[in-house]
Order: structure tokens, then sequence, then C-alpha cells
């Protein structure tokens, strides 16, 4: 699913909403998830799942095309935990 085709679903499923605000809506739930990722290093939807900030450790790398070796930087990368109650719903059909 799309960022245009979630806007399009919730205009459509919660009367009285346009696309304009359904748009805004979407845009700040996503805003705020990032923001708590930033500041908290973690967030957590009850049902579906947690995100997590991860720090990954400097390394030596290679280039692909040369096989040159090089140095990696530490960086931050996200981990997301699905819930048990969302991997169970992911296995039915």
């Amino acid at each position: 699913m799309t960022k245009s085709e979630l806007v399009e679903k919730m205009s459509n499923e919660l009367k009285g909403i346009t696309r304009k605000e359904a748009a805004e809506t979407v845009e700040w739930v996503f805003t705020t998830v990032m923001e708590a990722l930033r500041n908290d290093n973690r967030f957590s939807y009850p049902g579906f799942g947690s995100f997590t900030v991860n720090t990954r450790k400097a390394h030596t790398g290679r280039n692909p095309r040369t096989g040159e070796s090089l140095e990696v930087p530490p960086r931050k990368s996200v981990k997301f935990n699905p819930s048990p109650k969302l991997k169970v719903f992911l296995n039915t059909k």
C-alpha cells in the first residue's frame, strides 16, 4: 500500500474527512513516529509491534567494483519487531 492509497482509504472509510485532511493526518502520524524514534529511540503500538533504533558498529567493508577495502562508519538503523498478534494475523488466511 502506498501513501496515496492509504490517504484514499482513509477519506473513503471515514465519512466527513477530506483527502487533504486525511493526507495531513497521515503525514502528522508518521512525523510523530519519526520524532519518537529520534528522541526516545523507540516507538511501540500495541497489537502491531515496536520500532527501535539500533546503532551499527564501524566495520571494514569492501567496494564490490574494485575490491578495495574501506572503513564504514557507525550508523543508526531502525528495527521492527512485530507483536504476537500481528504474527498470528499474517499467518492466517
